[in-house]
This record gives structure tokens, C-alpha cells and sequence, in this order.
């Protein structure tokens, strides 16, 4: 069963408060804050893909655009429509994240549109360094845990790099037991990759042969 109107509106209501968190556009040096999206599919008890921080790469015009139809006139539409966008573009570039561990991971296992992505720090930061503790302990506290326990609510979460996965353990979760998958290295694991594989299956999600390219494309038709 899919996520409730509530909680896409819950989720609408957090992406607008990350675009007017002034603690993250005073951190981020006026980068734009880039909210979580999350697949049209997702639901309850999923997989969860938690990353440190986006990349500093100025966001496309379309993504902009989406952003400020977000924050000016929010609604689950624009938040979904923003969600679309950025799975379609995610896998199309594809970003390195995604090309080098999460895709890695998931294939075979859920499409795009069933997962959710979340950072720890909803901005980039200046120059892409590593993110200061302050700004990790805000964007826990304030913005990832309560989209995690209280809305998204998985079972499975899948943290890039070491920062990711101590914020997703320091928060209290049903991934805590066996749940928490960290991909820690620049290029993931492939042990690490392959421990998190044997997670999904022993969490009884479907195992079949990866996608192509071309599956991938046709898998994501129906959130572009």
C-alpha cells in the first residue's frame, strides 16, 4: 500500500520548509537547498537511499523552475513533478552517486520510482567540502528524522559514505537491527555492495537479472 494523501502532503510541507530554511542557506553560502524526492511508487517499510550532501553542480534551468513552482505555490503536483525530474535526470546523466553505488545496489530490486532519496545536508557546500558537524547535526535533527520515522517510515536504508550512515544510526528506526546498509568508499565496495544485495533479498524483496539501460528508460516512463 502506497504512502497516504497526508503523507505526500507531509512530505510537500518539508521540501517547501527545506527551499526556506534560512540555517541551510546561510551554511550553503546561498546555494539553492535541493529537497528529497521520492519515488510516485514508494511505500512504507521501503528502501530509503540517504546521501551526505548533493553535488555543487549548478542545477539545470528546468530544475529551478520546478524549485520555485515548489516554493511559490506548493503542492503535492509540484512536489511530485520536482520528485519526476529528478529521477529522469538522475538516471539519464546519471549521477556518480547513483552510477557508482545505489544503482549498484538496488538493481534488480526496485526501480527508481520505488525508492526514496534524502540528504543529510539538504545543500551543497561551498567548494564541496565535507560538510561541518553542525551542519550534519542540523540536517539530521531537523530535516532527515522526521521525514524517516515519521513519514517514510522504511526498513531498509542504504547510506553513502561514513557521514550518512552515523546520521541515519544516531536516529531510532526499524532499520537499526539489520536494516542499515553503508556504501563508505569513493567507489562503493563491491563487498559492500554485494553484503547489501544479501540485505534486500533476506528482506524478501525480488531478485532477477539487473536492467539494462534500455529497461531502466522504460521502467522510468512513467514518472517523466
Amino acid at each position: 500500500m502506497g504512502l497516504s494523501v497526508g503523507a505526500w502532503q507531509r512530505l510537500t510541507d518539508e521540501a517547501v520548509r527545506i527551499l526556506c530554511c534560512q540555517r541551510c542557506a546561510a551554511a550553503g553560502g546561498g546555494a539553492a537547498s535541493q529537497p528529497f524526492w521520492v519515488g510516485d511508487a514508494y511505500e512504507p517499510g521501503g528502501v530509503v537511499l540517504v546521501g551526505r550532501n548533493p553535488a555543487g553542480k549548478p542545477l539545470p534551468e528546468p530544475a529551478l523552475q520546478l524549485l520555485g513552482r515548489l516554493r511559490d505555490e506548493p503542492s503535492v503536483a509540484a512536489f511530485l513533478d520536482w520528485s519526476r525530474w529528478r529521477i529522469a535526470h538522475m538516471t539519464s546523466t546519471p549521477w556518480t552517486q547513483w552510477r557508482r553505488a545505489f544503482a549498484k545496489v538496488v538493481d534488480g530490486f526496485c526501480t527508481p520510482e520505488r525508492l526514496a532519496w534524502l540528504n543529510v545536508v539538504p545543500f551543497p557546500t561551498p567548494g564541496d567540502a565535507r560538510p561541518s558537524s553542525a551542519m550534519l547535526a542540523h540536517g539530521r535533527d531537523e530535516h532527515l528524522a522526521p521525514m524517516l520515522t515519521e513519514v517514510l517510515r522504511p526498513s531498509i536504508v542504504v547510506a553513502r559514505y561514513v557521514d550518512a550512515a552515523r546520521a541515519v544510526a544516531a536516529i531510532g528506526g526499524p532499520w537499526q537491527a539489520d536494516g542499515l546498509l553503508a556504501l563508505t568508499g569513493r567507489n562503493a565496495d563491491p563487498h559492500e555492495i554485494e553484503a547489501a544485495r544479501a540485505a534486500l533479498r533476506t528482506h524478501g524483496l525480488r531478485d532477477h537479472a539487473p536492467a539494462t539501460s534500455f529497461q531502466w528508460r522504460i521502467a522510468l516512463a512513467a514518472c517523466v
